[in-house]
């Protein structure tokens, strides 16, 4: 009987979690238009992989690398929304917090960026048409 309870209520903490992940995933795409462009980016990369023919790995690692860039994008709005509402004046440290938080997301955009190059210069397809 107590297993069966604490089922239930494993279940319970599970859903409830997952549609907390939701709310903030859909908070996200209608408030940052950048997380919009990267889904978007994200898209059109695995038609662009399907085409030149990459290995299915190269998928799975291109959905993880976007997912931590959303999981970055969601990190950095959090801090702006917090110091939006802590600090709504402008101020040295608001500014401070909120351009580490942009340059997170710089550098993982540029790590997905790298291994989009990485993935088309090695993809067999291109590298027949130049040979």
């Amino acid at each position: 009987m107590a297993n069966e309870f604490f089922l239930f209520k494993v279940m319970s903490k599970a859903v409830s979690s997952g549609k907390n992940s939701w709310d903030g995933f859909m908070f996200l795409v209608r408030s940052e238009m950048a997380s919009r462009i990267e889904v978007y980016g994200f898209a059109w990369t695995l038609g662009i992989f399907w085409l030149v023919g990459a290995p299915l790995t190269s998928f799975f690692i291109a959905l993880a690398l976007v997912l931590l860039l959303l999981a970055t994008e969601a990190l950095n709005t959090a801090v702006e929304v917090i110091i939006n509402r802590i600090s709504p004046e402008i101020s040295d440290v608001g500014k401070q917090a909120k351009d580490l938080g942009s340059f997170a997301v710089f550098c993982l955009l540029a790590i997905n960026l790298m291994y989009f190059i990485y993935v088309i210069a090695t993809s067999p397809r291109i590298a027949a048409w130049l040979a």
